[in-house]
């Protein structure tokens, strides 16, 4: 009796971790897909709907393509204020904070001037 106490405890305790580790191992991988963009919009392009933003921490080069109904968050600018901003109300050099995806592998873009960027969408 005092083995198959010990068996299933030593069972239960297995499977408690290996379900732990089943139901993190998605959440991992999709929270690397996203990433977070707090920067200074540097180009605008209306007609492909994308900026260029220069991340406030990182210094690190976003090419974003805003795609119709996204969610973001104008934190400094002359349309700050607004709850909903639309793509048409952001400006040069505001100040912006958006929640985007990396469409598959991390892709750079050349930008006009040579530099370098990481293309992401804006989600949510």
């Amino acid at each position: 009796m005092k083995h198959f106490l010990q068996r299933s405890a030593v069972l239960g305790v297995l499977f408690v971790l290996g379900a732990s580790q089943l139901a993190f191992a998605g959440k991992s991988e999709r929270n690397q897909r996203r990433i977070f963009v707090d920067g200074r919009v540097l180009k605008i392009d209306q007609k492909d709907r994308t900026l260029v933003v220069s991340d406030r921490w990182s210094k690190t080069l976003y090419l974003v393509t805003v795609p119709e109904g996204a969610d973001f968050r104008i934190t400094f600018g002359t349309n700050m204020h607004l709850t909903y901003p639309e793509f048409r109300d952001v400006h040069k050099y505001d100040m912006v904070k958006m929640i985007c995806a990396r469409t598959g592998e991390e892709r750079l873009a050349t930008l006009d001037d040579g530099s370098k960027a990481i293309t992401v969408v804006a989600i949510r």
